[in-house]
């Protein structure tokens, strides 16, 4: 009698679920009816409990691993080039890599450079899907001092209806490092009044002896000093006197600059800006 309950109802639970799709509850009662209680509710009903917590965890953990971002439609490699340390006055090639990874042509505006001292060649004003260019240049530190980083920015727009344009910032980055300081690199002089400053050039012992060798203005308002020795054998200091009398310019105006010549190998000419103020 037991077993013809068992198939009857195996039977009925069987033909139920082919017509009418999977239904989890007449599993669990049709597993129930030929179990024992105990052995159901005991062993069983943990299991199945177990089973739907791990799938439950393991789909929780997939969704919180972030999948790979989709490539960008303008690919740049690399994105920033640093030349490390670098002497004043140096130039240097880079080169950035442009490649288009849509299926739709784009547009590039010529790119933007937020200093003279980034030179770069011409580029193609579009570029077909899938294909790349090379954006080359040169980097030139001039009298620059200390880090120094210069951006190029790159403007680009696909050629479809509603398309936005969008600004790429490509980096160029440099330690330049000299063999001498001194300051300042301004001098500002009152027009009402005569006045003596100073300019300063330190260098380390460890360096070769620092000399001046010229200095010049072509301001007849300006006289230099000669150089005279501070700080030890490397420090130097030239005085500037300013007669506001022979002053060739009106004032509150840049004059000329004084110019002073050194023996150092990285940077030896450098240049003194000159204000006058009413």
């Amino acid at each position: 009698m037991t077993r013809a309950v068992f198939w009857s109802t195996s039977s009925r639970s069987l033909i139920d679920i082919s017509r009418n799709g999977y239904r989890p509850h007449r599993i669990l009662r049709m597993v129930a009816f030929v179990m024992p209680h105990n052995f159901f509710f005991r062993f069983v009903c943990p299991a199945i409990a177990g089973i739907l917590l791990v799938s439950s965890l393991t789909a929780f953990s997939l969704a919180l691993i972030p999948g790979e971002e989709p490539p960008r439609e303008l690919e740049i490699t690399p994105r920033s080039i640093d030349f490390s340390k670098l002497p004043p006055n140096e130039k240097r090639s880079f080169q950035f890599t442009i490649k288009n990874n849509s299926e739709s042509l784009l547009r590039i505006v010529t790119p933007a450079a937020d200093c003279g001292c980034l030179v770069m060649s011409r580029i193609p004003k579009t570029l077909e899907p899938h294909s790349s260019f090379d954006l080359s240049g040169e980097f030139s530190t001039g009298d620059a001092k200390g880090v120094v980083e210069r951006h190029i920015f790159l403007r680009w727009v696909p050629n479809k209806e509603g398309a936005q344009l969008t600004t790429d910032v490509l980096n160029v980055k440099a330690d330049v490092e000299w063999d001498y300081d001194f300051s300042p690199r301004t001098l500002v002089f009152n027009s009402s009044a005569p006045k003596v400053a100073s300019i300063s050039f330190t260098r380390s012992d460890q360096e070769p002896p620092l000399e001046i060798e010229s200095v010049s203005s072509f301001e007849p308002a300006l006289s230099v000093s000669k150089p005279q020795t501070i700080s030890g054998r490397n420090g130097r200091r030239i005085d500037v006197n300013f007669d506001p009398s022979k002053l060739s310019l009106g004032p509150s105006s840049h004059i000329t600059p004084i110019s002073i010549k050194t023996n150092s190998t990285r940077m030896p000419l450098v240049h003194v800006e000159v204000y006058v103020t009413r």
